[in-house]
């Protein structure tokens, strides 16, 4: 029997965000409709299945589903909501630390976040906005592409960066072809997006919108030819597994330490970084975050012998991970998760809204000792130049 929502779609609320809870215990859905009727529109399922009724005939802003519930788990239901509602942002609350389930949710749902039950209040109301905040601005990258065609913002600067006139393929950009190209030669204004981008086209009147997808589309294929890929590892097998799952021959660099990974991420465009946490658990969760906040751009997998509950939540939460593969690697799906990740950072460069959907709070600084300052030294010297990167 459907469960009843906070507002229908003719009520007045409609313009609110929406938000759909999933549960299989009324009280706590009754909970949630109390909590959040008043600042957003709530619909409420009580399985997995009438959920995805929900989402098929709703535009739902944000799913917040618990994990253990008969015949659909959260994870299952959200990765079925990723598939059918892309744009829907995913979070899954639970009162179990479920390490199959936490490492679906990275591997397959691709949450948002990962909240563990009794939430305070403050945290699910925050999270929550933060992911409406996000779900509104992929509602606004497809009405009207945002971003600059002219500048591909990558980590860290490279040949690829310059700016390039509005319809310059990838190729040209990949060979620097293009300041004698036809289409540079034809651009009177260095403006993006300008609707006079020379001499008028024998149509009456041309739509700009072509232009703009395609020059997205472009950029987009830019950022995926030229990125690099960095393993940080002491583990020779990780990285030759790594090295071996890349048939494109994109370059492949390997730093032994956190102090290596970041010197290579400041002389490479680094997109996508490997990071084997036993190397050092406690700094690669602390260089995930930091970097994670300073390159949002900046897709990273983990790796790892053995998975731990509270470490995987916390890389969910605060470093937005986007793989995680068990060692050793199985080389299918290590190419699998590098092809994904490859396809998800030249998503990111070229969509503001992307970089939104994986924001992370800003990290605490490390205790202050030896190894710290030198990281923050190194972290600071990456945020200035990531600073000059976007002309901030």
């Amino acid at each position: 029997m459907p469960m009843p929502m906070a507002s229908t779609p003719n009520s007045p609320k409609r313009s609110k965000a929406r938000l759909l809870f999933v549960d299989d215990e009324q009280r706590v859905l009754n909970s949630m409709n109390a909590s959040f009727r008043r600042s957003y529109q709530v619909f409420l399922a009580n399985s997995g299945k009438e959920a995805l009724d929900i989402i098929e005939r709703e535009p739902i802003d944000v799913v917040i589903s618990d994990q253990r519930m008969p015949e659909m788990t959260g994870v299952e239901v959200l990765s079925e909501v990723k598939a059918r509602a892309p744009d829907t942002m995913r979070i899954l609350l639970t009162g179990y630390a479920d390490i199959k389930a936490i490492e679906a949710s990275i591997n397959d749902s691709e949450v948002f976040r990962y909240l563990m039950k009794p939430c305070p209040p403050a945290e699910l109301k925050g999270t929550i906005a933060m992911a409406v905040e996000a779900a509104a601005s992929s509602r606004a990258d497809r009405i009207q592409p945002t971003g600059n065609p002219a500048q591909l913002i990558k980590f860290p600067n490279s040949d690829a960066n310059r700016r390039l006139p509005s319809g310059a393929s990838a190729e040209a950009a990949a060979t620097g072809r293009v300041a004698n190209s036809p289409v540079a030669q034809q651009v009177s204004t260095p403006t993006p997006y300008s609707d006079k981008p020379g001499p008028e086209p024998t149509t009456e009147k041309a739509s700009v919108m072509p232009r703009r997808a395609e020059t997205g589309a472009q950029r987009q294929a830019m950022a995926k030819e030229a990125v690099e890929i960095l393993v940080l590892t002491a583990d020779k097998s990780l990285f030759t597994a790594v090295e071996s799952a890349v048939q494109d021959g994109r370059p492949v660099h390997r730093a032994r330490t956190i102090g290596n990974a970041i010197g290579i991420l400041a002389d490479h465009p680094i997109g996508v970084m490997v990071t084997d946490t036993a190397v050092d658990e406690e700094g690669i969760a602390s260089l995930t975050t930091q970097l994670k906040h300073l390159v949002p751009e900046l897709v990273t997998i983990i790796a790892s012998a053995r998975s731990d509950a509270n470490s995987l939540i916390n890389l969910i939460n605060q470093g937005q991970v986007f793989r995680f593969l068990l060692k050793p690697v199985a080389q299918g799906q290590c190419r699998l998760s590098l092809n994904s990740a490859v396809e998800k950072y030249s998503e990111l460069t070229v969509l503001p809204s992307a970089v939104t959907r994986h924001r992370v709070e800003l990290p605490e600084a490390p205790a202050e000792t030896t190894e710290s300052s030198m990281f923050k030294t190194l972290m600071s010297t990456i945020s200035k130049l990531r600073s000059r990167l976007r002309g901030e």
